[in-house]
This record gives C-alpha cells, sequence and structure tokens, in this order.
C-alpha cells in the first residue's frame, strides 16, 4: 500500500474526513476499534464516514502495519 491512515482514540471527529480521503485516494484506512478507545467518538466517526479496511486494538494495528512494510 502506498499510503496508509491510521486512527485513534480522539475526543472529536475532525480526522474521520481525512481518513475518508485517504481511502477515497486509493489508501488503506485502519482504525481503532471503539471498544479499545479511551475515547471513541473518532473511532465511532470514522467507522461511519467510510468503509474501513481493517479495525483493530492499537496493539493489533501496529501488527497490521508491519504487514505494509517491503
Amino acid at each position: 500500500a502506498g499510503l496508509v491512515g491510521v486512527l485513534l482514540s480522539g475526543a472529536t471527529a475532525d480526522g474521520a474526513a481525512g481518513l475518508a480521503t485517504i481511502k477515497a485516494s486509493g489508501g488503506v484506512a485502519l482504525c481503532q476499534d471503539p471498544k479499545t478507545a479511551e475515547d471513541a467518538t473518532l473511532p465511532r466517526a470514522a467507522i461511519a464516514a467510510t468503509a474501513l479496511d481493517w479495525i483493530g486494538s492499537p496493539r493489533a494495528i501496529g501488527m497490521k502495519l508491519s504487514e505494509f512494510s517491503p
């Protein structure tokens, strides 16, 4: 993947639009599972805003990112 966006816990929904833009540009969109977030506002907004490629815990996201390394 050339472009990868990751959203983690957050109190506002501002990052959801950026992640949707990354996805619309052919990138990969990863998001923290709201169940694991300290504040689930941002992850929930991202889930509602775009078709995510993957949702998981921060640790699992780190492992998933390693799959994109050359």
